[in-house]
């Protein structure tokens, strides 16, 4: 029988269905997916990015789900909880906050462990800095000389209204500091649907095509549907990636979850639904023989339920999305991270 694509598809999903109630341990070293993953890479010409994880730091905070814990504690907690490498992640500074050295982010030890940082900044907007600009740069270097694997951002989510950022503002922050990130590191645009507008994203994202390497969204759940009640997303991703073609360039999601505004957070038949949609329309970007950024599964902020919306993490090897989570890390991962399947 001919494998088509949207055989493996189906394929993939029952496999995923079938073990969604089995636990971590029943996806962790078994061959079918591999089998499967071999299928798909055949079928596929694009670029992969690589699919990891950000436990915030805000989690390691007095009260939540990784209190105590140092942030390598924290990153073995998840691999261990999914079975599976994080091969990225995403760290945040404050306004102003330029790092003089490795142990801010635990950059550090990602560097040591061989995990690529995505590593957003804000520099000064209103008005530009030359100073800033000049801390910008020494941390780059100091990181790019310390062997750090990185993509960086600035002012990501910039739509957001919290960030009191114009469009117009954006680009002049990409063009006044963006020629000195890329003497070290790939630049990105970072943004988000903010308040479910397609606009916050595009607004943005339209006015620095010519300034940047890649270009990635945060993408949750609340931004997918509007009501559990509808299967026709409210926000697809094809407005963001769109961008990102008409120039040629990379796209990943920075951020995703199934995080929701109550009553619009999903049930487990629409947080699964919303999980297959992100890992089939990266897929397909691979089978059209597009280029993808990193893919980072956003694991909280702080508490095991947030009532005002914000991204719930995974904390019990029963829940529903961490064979959801291994097979979109099966798929999109590069061919080369299959050696490296399970956490170091």
């Amino acid at each position: 029988m001919r494998i088509t694509r949207r055989r493996f598809l189906d394929a993939a999903i029952g496999l995923s269905a079938g073990l969604a109630g089995c636990g971590v341990d029943a996806l962790r070293g078994t061959s079918e997916i591999t089998r499967h993953r071999s299928r798909l890479l055949a079928m596929t010409t694009g670029v992969h990015g690589h699919v990891g994880a950000t436990v915030p730091e805000s989690a390691l905070q007095s009260g939540c789900y990784s209190a105590g814990q140092t942030q390598d504690q924290a990153d073995a907690a998840w691999e261990a909880a999914v079975g599976r490498r994080m091969a990225a992640t995403k760290k945040f500074n404050r306004q102003g906050q330029f790092p003089a050295d490795l142990t801010v982010n635990n950059i550090g030890r990602y560097i040591g462990r061989g995990v690529k940082v995505c590593v957003t900044f804000k520099p000064a907007f209103n008005l530009v800095s030359a100073t800033d600009r000049q801390n910008l740069a020494a941390t780059l270097n100091l990181y790019k000389s310390s062997g750090l694997n990185a993509d960086v951002a600035l002012w990501q989510e910039a739509g957001d209204a919290a960030n009191r950022m114009s469009p117009k503002q954006y680009q002049q922050v990409y063009e006044y500091y963006g020629p000195t990130v890329r003497r070290y590191f790939p630049l990105v645009a970072d943004l988000s649907f903010a308040n479910e507008m397609v606009s916050n994203y595009t607004d943005y994202a339209n006015l620095v095509t010519g300034l940047v390497d890649k270009f990635a969204i945060d993408y949750y759940y609340n931004a997918y549907q509007n009501s559990k009640t509808t299967s026709v997303p409210a926000c697809p991703l094809d407005a963001a990636a769109d961008i990102a073609d008409s120039v040629g360039l990379p796209f990943g999601i920075w951020e995703f979850n199934t995080g929701g505004v109550p009553p619009s957070a999903p049930d487990q038949s629409h947080g699964t639904a919303f999980m297959h949609y992100v890992q089939k329309f990266m897929e397909d970007r691979l089978s059209a023989g597009k280029a993808n950024a990193e893919v980072m599964f956003y694991d909280g902020t702080c508490d095991v339920f947030e009532p005002n919306g914000q991204p719930i993490p995974i904390l019990s090897p029963s829940d529903y999305r961490i064979p959801l989570y291994q097979q979109l890390w099966d798929m999109l991962s590069p061919p080369t991270a299959l050696a490296t399947l399970t956490p170091r």
